[in-house]
C-alpha cells in the first residue's frame, strides 16, 4: 500500500498543494 499512498500523495500534490498537509493525514489513515 505504500506504493499506491506514494502515487496518491504525487496526485494531490498538484491541484490541492494548499490542502496537502490535511490529504496526507487522511491517507495516513486510510
Amino acid at each position: 500500500m505504500k506504493g499506491n499512498k506514494y502515487t496518491a500523495m504525487i496526485i494531490l500534490h498538484s491541484p490541492y498543494q494548499l490542502h496537502l498537509p490535511t490529504e496526507i493525514c487522511t491517507l495516513e489513515l486510510l
